[in-house]
């Protein structure tokens, strides 16, 4: 989100996830600042949006707490948390401190606090729910149909207890599987990248080949048989991309590929193939030194 040149090393069923775009993220980042004007209620309701928890003291990363006019929150991308102290609704003064002794370390003039999860809900919430009862009642008549009565009664649980938790938006744990309800657009983790400034490395692509088709397989036949117990919906069993989705932005994308030994990429159009030969270094006292 502060647009830095960075790397980044991950799996590739990671890249798999669909996620919501970096665009939402934006959207519910706070920036504070001295001398802003803040409603607590509004930025209070706001971080719970993002995730985070209030508690009576901010001491675990997503966190914050509210006395009077102070204001404590635990960024998730920050080493310790932070105090806004506010005169009235003015931001008078902000600084970091220590979660446990309380003691102040460094006053700042600027702060940004990013969302603590990967799921916000609030932007969609009301037609979310919508969708996720409309489906939760045709998969219902459609298990009830088939003489499964007790599953039917199962998905209702399950989406009573839903609305319970969107609604309070107390525990949203286990909430990630209903993202195609609530998201209009969702995106892989490798469409945060920039196309044209964006170098994708992939490492020894057969060995990641078959790890996409792993867990394609065992995630069609884990969701299969929670599908028919009526555990979940089958909006639900559509939350990853798909080993040639995959490919596909990682073609649009320029991108190397690093084998020991020659392979074929069959959905990925190689422009070329580079050999790099290699010797191994005999040591001398355990060590050489680089010339």
């Amino acid at each position: 989100m502060n647009g830095g040149e960075l790397t980044v090393i991950t799996t590739v069923d990671g890249c798999m996830d669909k996620l919501l775009p970096p665009e939402v993220f934006g959207r519910h980042t706070l920036h504070v600042a001295i001398g802003d004007e803040l409603d607590v209620e509004d930025f209070c309701r706001e971080l719970v949006d993002m995730g985070y928890e209030r508690a009576a003291l901010a001491q675990l990363g997503g966190q914050f707490a509210v006395r009077g006019g102070i204001i404590d929150v635990y960024p998730l991308t920050a080493e310790n948390p932070y105090r806004i102290e506010l005169w009235d609704s003015e931001v008078d003064s902000m600084r970091s401190f220590d979660a446990e002794s309380q003691r102040s370390i460094e006053n700042i003039g600027r702060l940004d606090i990013f969302p603590a999860t990967e799921l916000i809900i609030s932007d969609n919430l009301g037609d979310g729910i919508s969708a996720v009862t409309d489906e939760t009642k045709r998969h219902a008549k459609a298990l009830t149909g088939t003489g499964r009565i007790v599953e039917a009664e199962r998905i209702c649980k399950v989406l009573e207890e839903l609305k319970d938790k969107l609604i309070g938006q107390q525990d949203l744990s286990g909430c990630d599987s209903y993202i195609t309800f609530f998201a209009k657009k969702t995106v892989s983790f490798i469409d945060y990248f920039d196309m044209e400034n964006t170098l994708i490395v992939l490492d020894e692509p057969n060995r990641l080949e078959e790890k996409m088709r792993v867990v394609e397989t065992e995630f069609s036949e884990s969701m299969s048989h929670r599908l028919e117990k009526g555990y979940i919906l089958p909006g639900q069993t559509k939350v990853l991309y798909t080993k040639g989705e995959l490919y596909s932005r990682i073609g649009a994308r320029r991108a190397m590929a690093v084998s020991a030994l020659d392979c074929k990429i069959p959905l990925l159009d190689v422009a070329g193939h580079f050999n790099i030969d290699a010797k191994g270094i005999g040591s001398y006292n355990s060590s050489f030194e680089t010339l």
